[in-house]
């Protein structure tokens, strides 16, 4: 992932705790200084793996490029 994207996720991410976390559907947690931080790289090795497995699908011409 590239570093611009990951930080802007990180913000998103912070965002929406701290917006969220006050919420009667929040659960009952309390949420730790790098919660935030832990979330942006579990998401960006979800979308590293995407990107990785698309590029294993178009060397091997499992899928098509536009």
């Amino acid at each position: 992932m590239d570093l611009n994207l990951k930080v802007e996720l990180y913000k998103s991410i912070q965002r929406w705790m701290d917006k969220s976390c006050e919420s009667d559907v929040w659960p009952d947690i309390i949420i730790g200084d790098r919660t935030a931080e832990m979330m942006t790289n579990a998401a960006e090795a979800v979308f590293d793996a995407c990107l990785e497995s698309q590029q294993y699908g178009i060397k091997n011409g499992s899928f098509e490029t536009a």
